[in-house]
């Protein structure tokens, strides 16, 4: 079973492991179609190994996801689980509308309450507008009525933001994107330390960052080797490294396989502390990420604007993402959504204006041939 965390000052004991919900899985290539079918099992799974924290938000799977959470987890009760979900500032254009909000959503997820309710994504620009349309008391008011249980916020800015946003509210947890890469990212650890010293709960998500700590070319990929025991996941040394932070109440995964949930659950079924060994280790892969590339692109941008709209900035960092991290999908997701912005570097006719403008002295042109050639051998 999966390890819980007790909060004390909220008298709940979360799972350390929570189950993301913005990375369902979807049937055939619409993100808000999710597949009930597999996404029930992944779910049924989850809790009968522990998992009872479930986190959604307005805008997952294109508003699907809070009503896919209702109706998959009304099965079991109620009382066993820990619902969070969010409210989008920017949706809040007068007093009234954080009520019209909760209430939507709490229809949505087919409950009486929401355990945890997070702002969603705020920042410090977020402020004025929350001290002027009264959401914090307007959330209050909610908790006083038993609709919500605890208020929180999620983060997505700079650690300057993050300091300003903290001290306007006693806020009952915080949830922060952090993994062993981005420890300088956004508030980065130093937030965290923040969080800790003030004893606010921690809740993190992109562990893994977006998958891409989950997979690697064979050069990074062999400095793992030595440390894999049982045949361990390159991703368990993400949630591993976060698992051993102890005001980390619930380390939030976007799952979207059942081979993913599995392997969490086992990472995180009294997870393993990180040797010296294993942290050195990680700290050589942040700098091979931070330092490798196949194409040397500093993204400065000078090479744009390209005469015929192709994103040229894009098409090198997908090259190089793939290169990186060998995720196929990632790399042919660009290409398809750039072919249909009409942005995609098949349309290039090699003017060569864009090379001529490049610091780097980079034959982009031909660079971006290559590009289209990897799309072409990854689908064949």
């Amino acid at each position: 079973m999966v390890d819980r965390r007790k909060i004390e000052k909220l008298d709940v004991s979360p799972s350390l492991l929570g189950f993301g919900t913005m990375r369902l899985p979807i049937q055939g290539e619409n993100y808000g179609d999710v597949n009930l079918e597999e996404t029930e099992k992944m779910f049924d799974f989850a809790i009968a190994n522990g998992v009872n924290y479930f986190d959604t938000a307005v805008f997952y799977h294109d508003g699907n996801s809070e009503k896919v959470m209702g109706q998959l987890l009304k099965k079991h009760p109620r009382e066993s689980l820990y619902y969070a979900t969010k409210l989008p500032v920017g949706a809040v254009k007068e007093d009234a509308d954080v009520f019209k909000v909760v209430e939507e959503q709490l229809a949505n997820l087919q409950t009486d309450y929401i355990d945890f309710y997070l702002l969603h994504g705020i920042n410090g620009n977020d402020i004025e507008p929350i001290k002027k349309f009264k959401i914090l008391e307007s959330l209050e008011q909610l908790k006083s009525e038993g609709k919500i249980k605890h208020i929180g916020f999620s983060f997505h800015d700079s650690l300057e933001g993050f300091k300003k946003v903290i001290e306007i509210y006693d806020w009952e947890f915080c949830m922060i994107q952090l993994n062993y890469v981005d420890i300088t990212h956004q508030q980065g650890i130093e937030g965290y330390n923040i969080l800790a010293e003030k004893g606010i709960p921690t809740i993190v998500m992109e562990p893994v960052r977006g998958g891409t700590l989950a997979s690697f070319n064979d050069e990074i990929t062999a400095l793992f080797e030595p440390f894999r025991e049982d045949n361990a996941s390159i991703a368990s040394f993400s949630l591993r490294w976060l698992a051993d932070l102890p005001n980390i109440k619930v380390i939030l995964s976007g799952m979207s396989t059942p081979e993913q949930v599995e392997d969490n659950i086992k990472t995180l079924t009294n997870p393993k502390p990180m040797s010296n060994e294993e942290l050195e280790m990680l700290k050589q892969v942040k700098h091979e990420i931070e330092n490798t590339k196949a194409i040397g692109c500093t993204s400065c941008n000078y090479c744009s604007p390209c005469p015929i709209n192709v994103n040229i900035v894009g098409a090198l960092w997908a090259y190089n993402d793939y290169y990186i991290h060998n995720i196929a999908d990632r790399f042919t997701g660009f290409m398809r959504n750039t072919r249909g912005d009409k942005t995609n570097p098949e349309q290039c006719t090699s003017c060569g204006k864009c090379s001529a403008k490049c610091p780097q002295k980079i034959d982009i042109p031909e660079k971006l041939k290559e590009i289209v050639e990897l799309e072409k051998e990854i689908k064949s």
